[in-house]
């Protein structure tokens, strides 16, 4: 009995070790990393930003771009703004020359998807994680402009677009799928119509899985036209999306908050050059959503299949990739600048390609003897530079 009670002794002592070194390693973890956040003061400190102001196009007497308005200008360039879907466009005085950051024949591509045309008309592509670490994408066309999430702010010598990105709406709208009895009547006495009150008041049950509360049963939430009727009775009754939110929380129910972010992108004018900037400390992430990468202006000054030229992309001293070279079975190029870290590197090369040096890409258009060269100031060492030709996705090179 008395060895029997010492080896139970000594699997508490290990098991008892083995919890204290679990929780020291998850304390860590979640401070050094879960809740971290002192990242987001250096970038504060790093990263001025000043507040915009309600933008007011300025007037244009010979008008450069069709269906944009002009929202900077100096001796060299203009700034266009489409106040419907945050297309921008540069306007090159002394060339004659546009570049835009979406092609404005997108919707008529007869390549690209419908997936690729929503890409085809963003301003960029976010990648990110929910709260069970599974990777999801936004691109700003589908989660913003096309809903109408979006604000046009002015800054000095150009604009900064503010973009809300995500479903705004829970399954049911604002219909709550739990929500106290007590509360319930509390809107439902200022409908008007008795029928519509109780037609609400019917749809739920106390048959519910958590206690206090009524349940919206599965049945209704799968009923559109049902919804619609509820949404707008309870729109009537002053019922709002922070209600929707509160009620939720107070049930302690999952999905109270939707995932989604406000994301800053800014366009200024700098003499002879446009500096577009991702002011990263103004990035709001909600609902737990974590973003771990954006895909910038992947299409500004897209060449189509009727142009010729080349993209110039910075493979150790430099490649050019000429448009339209009907390789579509080679892989895009796709490269970190300054290479990626060895331990992160893939072993499979599937491409000849050397170290970036230069965090540079550009390309040139032999139509109008013109071109685009673009330099990455800031956050060089983590970004990445695509290139592709057109054929694959879509007409673009």
């Amino acid at each position: 009995m008395k060895k029997m009670s010492t080896i139970k002794k000594i699997i508490l002592g290990i098991v008892s070790v083995a919890v204290l070194i679990g929780i020291v390693y998850l304390s860590y973890t979640l401070i050094h990393y879960r809740f971290y956040r002192d990242y987001q003061d250096y970038l504060l400190e790093n990263e001025p930003y000043e507040e915009g102001t309600e933008f007011q196009a300025l007037s244009d007497a010979a008008p450069s771009v069709e269906g944009m308005v002009l929202a900077a200008e100096n001796e060299s360039l203009k700034l266009y703004i489409n106040m419907e879907t945050a297309d921008t466009a540069v306007y090159d005085k002394r060339t004659g020359h546009t570049v835009y950051s979406n092609p404005p024949a997108a919707d008529a591509d007869p390549v690209a998807s419908g997936l690729n045309k929503n890409y085809l008309k963003s301003q960029f592509v976010l990648d990110y994680y929910n709260q069970n670490r599974k990777s999801t994408t936004y691109d700003s066309y589908s989660y913003s402009t096309s809903r109408g999430q979006f604000e046009v702010q002015a800054i000095p010598n150009g604009l900064r677009v503010l973009y809300t990105l995500g479903d705004m709406e829970s399954k049911t709208g604002i219909v709550p799928l739990y929500i106290t009895s007590e509360r319930l009547e509390s809107f439902l006495s200022k409908v008007e119509s008795k029928k519509q009150a109780s037609d609400v008041r019917n749809r739920y049950t106390t048959d519910s899985d958590i206690d206090g509360f009524l349940m919206l049963p599965e049945s209704v939430q799968n009923a559109p036209a049902t919804l619609r009727k509820m949404n707008a009775t309870l729109e009537e009754a002053g019922y709002t999306q922070e209600d929707f939110i509160a009620d939720m929380e107070a049930a302690g129910a999952e999905g109270a908050e939707q995932i989604f972010f406000v994301v800053p992108l800014e366009y200024t004018l700098n003499g002879d050059k446009l500096m577009v900037r991702v002011p990263v400390s103004h990035i709001e992430e909600n609902g737990g959503g974590m973003i771990y990468r954006m895909q910038l202006l992947r299409y500004m000054g897209a060449a189509g299949v009727d142009e010729n030229g080349y993209l110039l992309v910075p493979n150790g001293a430099g490649s050019i990739i000429y448009f339209n070279n009907g390789k579509k079975d080679a892989n895009e190029y796709n490269q970190f600048v300054y290479n990626i870290d060895p331990v992160s590197a893939e072993y499979l090369v599937r491409e000849n390609t050397e170290q970036i040096r230069m965090p540079l890409f550009g390309m040139y258009y032999e139509n109008t003897h013109t071109g685009v060269f673009a330099v990455i100031e800031k956050a060089d060492s983590q970004a990445s530079i695509t290139a592709d030709i057109s054929g694959k996705l879509n007409s673009y090179n």
